[in-house]
């Protein structure tokens, strides 16, 4: 990453981080509080060079925590999530000494997200769109398992065969859609005259991210390269851009 990319970034972590503690500030001057938990299955699709890299979307999920100061249309919380963009799997022998037993050798290319968010939303009636700008780090490695078949492939021996990391910001996009309002257990005394910011809602969310990554060393599926005993890593270096689509559930109360 060129010096000028680390300015760029670095004044974007600086901002966030003003922002965040303003609206902490002005949250102490209010009581009222809530909280979104919610859980996403995500697929990300890679773009730009890491696009050019690996032609393959990635499957995971995301789970996120969030907070809302006071009475402000603004959430701050932190989102994690998991990609895998690659498997292979197969057969040897244990060892020479040993042919007769056969293990499973399971591959996987993953990627390991997390972000400081910042939501903006706005509700109208049932419907809750948002707007909402990340920063983070995303962490790359390709992990190798000898797994016991007789045990649901749980992995005996494992190893990482490359990993790195890379800062990545971004902005997203997206909606809520109330599914399901009950009144939960609380610890405070009910407000009659505003009865809803008592009550616990289930959203069904609906997002797209883009997602600007730093250059990072990875292994796509076929990169690793076996010649009889040896083994070769066919590492790639790009920038790691993704643009992300999440579907899920949400928690608000």
């Amino acid at each position: 990453m060129n010096r000028s990319e680390n300015v760029k970034i670095l004044r974007i972590a600086v901002f966030s981080l003003i922002f965040a503690v303003v609206i902490l500030v002005t949250a102490e001057q209010s009581e009222a509080r809530k909280f979104e938990i919610g859980a996403d299955f995500s697929i990300g699709s890679p773009q730009g060079e890491f696009g050019d890299t690996v032609d393959r979307n990635g499957y995971g999920f995301a789970v996120e925590g969030l907070y809302k100061p006071g009475i402000l249309p603004f959430y701050i919380g932190l989102q994690l999530g998991y990609l895998q963009y690659g498997s292979t799997a197969r057969k040897v022998q244990f060892s020479p000494e040993i042919p007769e037993v056969d293990v499973r050798v399971q591959t996987t290319n993953n990627i390991f997200t997390s972000h400081l968010l910042v939501r903006f939303i706005r509700e109208f009636g049932i419907i809750m769109p948002y707007c909402e700008g990340l920063l983070g780090v995303n962490y790359f490695f390709t992990h190798s398992s000898v797994e016991n078949e007789q045990f649901g492939n749980y992995p005996v021996f494992t190893t990482n065969n490359q990993d790195d990391s890379a800062l990545s910001y971004g902005i997203g996009a997206g909606t809520m859609l109330k599914l399901y309002t009950f009144p939960p257990y609380s610890f405070k005394k009910r407000n009659s005259e505003e009865p809803e910011k008592d009550r616990v809602q289930i959203l069904l969310n609906l997002n797209i991210q883009y997602l600007k990554g730093g250059k990072a060393d990875y292994l796509r599926e076929g990169s690793i390269i076996r010649n009889g005993q040896d083994v070769t890593y066919d590492v790639k270096t790009s920038t790691t851009d993704l643009l992300s689509y999440q579907m899920g559930i949400v928690f608000s109360f």
